[in-house]
């Protein structure tokens, strides 16, 4: 049974904010009006809408061209007059009364071809009480009787006409898109939620998956007879996925298996992603990860420094099925640029800068810093990787930068591969500018004990990641406020916000899908997640074609103290 379809403008401003997840504050933030106004908007209290607001609001809601037409038709049928129907009439009352033509003139009934109208029905006998409301004012009264009949076959005539034009369908006179049968739908989740890796790895991996199931228990019931649940994975450790690739495609194996499987979140590691990702291509199976960072998932021009088959991972021909709500490492170093060449305060007003590698693949991270800072204007005064051979060579190495008068340092590392002693040895040789890097040191304690709490001034460092507790949307606050009720105790962090809204990018491009009448399909939700347009906790979320993001945001951390502090948030 379907359930009838909202007519008045504010019928249809609220269904579609509820299909979008929203509340009326939320709503109200996006498009930049009041809830107030919201509220009076879908209780019919404020009837003519400016058509401002209403392109606020197809835009907040991302309707489509076509939802956007029927809701501005809404608004202009809602402010116009209103004609009573004849009390004995057997037609519905539209809201609408045009004007008809005039005494002599011909009656033409224009309608769409080869596309019926949502209810066509409805439309009939709307243009049949038009056609007698017409009547009623243009002709003298006429008795009870003769306009008991007439109207009926007025509309018997629209119902003809309407058939002849094609706007009803031969198979039957409701001419509504056929919806697809409900049942289970399912999203899928690859975290590594077990101590293999250390407790805090099992920790964190049961706090991402616990962020997904909570947008899947807000949206349980996605209408028409769909329902949706999580089928949770555990993540293969990356160690072993180098080891033996076939054991990181085994969790995908599986799901792509799983009919009910429509779309995954993760993995987090992005060599496991690596192993996995030519499986979910094959097979059409959208995967939105949280936190792979690694350049070579999604652009063809680093996948020689990872040593990555790219055209395995995209095979051609093939629709490009993995995203991925987080930065990578290349646009970390953009935005890394970006706020060391900036003045103060929302800067560090750097000219010049030393650029010092780990020997691992962090070199996307200086190549994206550099290629920003010299289009900005600065200078690179030299280049490096941490040597070999110890504490002796980091002291030589120290005071041959320092000796450069750079800036600023950049260290395109880990805190495992040497940055802190290194950064002791800069202060230890009269270096006093800034030390930055990004997410491979920021918020590591232990890379802050490495320097030492007395040479641990002006280090910055930035992560692909927001810092949830500091997000002022109402969106994020509603987030940070339910995952606390419902997982008291777990890691919310930036990455937990990130599974989030993959989870409810799938979610809205599920709920797309059902609303259009559209079939479920793997391949069907590719498309919407392609093209979704989204405001989720973390910002603005589309995707280019590669699959990045493209409104990326990043946290900056600073040390005091001998600890790591938020500072800031940056995005592009």
């Amino acid at each position: 049974m379907t359930s009838p379809q909202p007519r008045t403008f504010g019928q249809l401003l609220k269904h579609h904010r509820v299909a979008a997840g929203l509340t009326q504050e939320a709503l109200a933030e996006r498009a930049g009006l009041s809830a107030r106004g919201i509220s009076d908007m879908e209780r019919g209290r404020r009837h003519a809408p400016y058509q401002d607001t209403i392109r606020r609001l197809a835009r907040a809601l991302h309707l489509s061209a076509a939802e956007r037409a029927q809701l501005e038709d809404a608004a202009h049928r809602r402010s116009a007059p209103r004609i009573p129907p004849s009390p004995s009439a057997s037609v519905s009352d539209p809201s609408t009364s045009p004007e008809m033509p005039t005494a002599g003139a011909s009656l033409v009934v224009t309608a769409r071809s080869n596309s019926a109208p949502p209810d066509a029905v409805g439309q009939a006998r709307h243009l049949g009480w038009q056609m007698g409301a017409w009547v009623a004012r243009r002709a003298q009264p006429l008795p009870a009787h003769t306009r008991d009949k007439l109207v009926p076959r007025l509309l018997s005539m629209v119902l003809v006409s309407l058939l002849l034009s094609g706007t009803l369908v031969s198979t039957g006179v409701t001419a509504q898109r056929p919806r697809i049968g409900g049942g289970r739908l399912c999203l899928a989740t690859d975290f590594p939620t077990t101590d293999e890796e250390g407790p805090y790895s099992g920790l964190w991996g049961k706090s991402l998956e616990h962020a997904v199931q909570l947008a899947v228990q807000q949206n349980r019931s996605l209408g028409s007879g769909y329902t949706l649940e999580v089928i949770p994975y555990v993540e293969v450790p990356k160690a072993i996925v180098q080891k033996d690739p076939k054991r990181g495609a085994q969790n995908v194996t599986n799901m792509v298996n799983t009919p009910c499987i429509v779309g995954m979140v993760g993995p987090t590691a992005s060599r496991v992603a690596v192993a996995e990702m030519p499986v979910t291509a094959q097979n059409g199976l959208a995967m939105i990860s949280p936190a792979n960072t690694m350049p070579a998932l999604t652009l063809r021009l680093y996948a020689g420094n990872y040593g990555v088959d790219f055209d395995q991972l995209h095979p051609p021909g093939k629709k490009t099925n993995y995203f991925r709500v987080i930065a990578s490492d290349v646009f970390q170093g953009v935005e890394l640029a970006e706020f060391t060449i900036r003045p103060p305060p929302g800067g560090l007003g750097a000219r010049s800068a030393f650029v010092i590698d780990d020997h691992t693949a962090n070199e996307a991270l200086a190549g994206g810093f550099t290629q920003e800072f010299l289009a900005r204007g600065g200078t690179i005064v030299g280049t490096a990787s941490i040597p070999f051979g110890g504490t002796p060579r980091l002291a030589e190495q120290a005071a041959r930068i320092a000796a450069s008068k750079p800036d600023v340092v950049v260290y395109a590392g880990t805190s495992d591969e040497g940055g802190g002693l290194l950064k002791a040895r800069l202060v230890q040789v009269g270096y006093t500018g800034s030390f930055v890097s990004g997410d491979g040191i920021a918020e590591i304690p232990e890379f802050v004990a490495e320097v030492g709490t007395a040479a641990a001034n002006d280090i910055f460092a930035i992560e692909s990641v927001s810092n949830p507790a500091k997000l002022t949307s109402i969106a994020a606050k509603a987030f940070v406020r339910d995952c606390r009720a419902h997982y008291p105790g777990q890691i919310l962090d930036g990455y937990v916000a990130n599974a989030y809204d993959a989870a409810m990018v799938l979610i809205m491009a599920i709920r797309r899908l059902i609303q259009a009448g559209q079939e479920v399909t793997r391949d069907a939700v590719l498309d919407q997640v392609q093209n979704i347009q989204n405001v989720g906790v973390t910002g603005e979320i589309s995707f280019d074609h590669n699959g990045d993001r493209t409104h990326g945001i990043f946290s900056v951390y600073t040390v005091r103290d001998g600890r790591w502090v938020w500072m800031t948030h940056e995005s592009i």
